[in-house]
């Protein structure tokens, strides 16, 4: 069996890749105040990316969650060519 006309693509769909501690609204809602440890807080979402203790010694805690790489949508199209071959306009 000879192989007369191959046509095949692929497919890459855009995607975001992300560095930090993602804080979801489920998760936001188990923090009670005076309630809610710091050492939970840090097992649950880790170390805080910056603190800052305000002159009445409260401290507020800040976590970040930034894209750092982004790729997007790709589609290739190959073929070997004949007849029906697939025009790109």
């Amino acid at each position: 069996m000879r192989l007369r006309h191959l046509l095949g693509w692929s497919v890459v769909r855009p995607s975001v890749k992300y560095a930090g501690t993602y804080v979801s609204e489920a998760m936001l809602e188990r923090v009670k105040l005076n309630s809610t440890t710091s050492e939970w807080l840090v097992a649950a979402w880790k170390e805080p990316t910056g603190r800052t203790t305000l002159t009445d010694g409260t401290e507020i805690w800040k976590w970040s969650y930034q894209p750092v790489e982004e790729q997007t949508s790709n589609v290739t199209v190959w073929s070997t060519g004949g007849p029906s071959e697939p025009k790109v306009k």
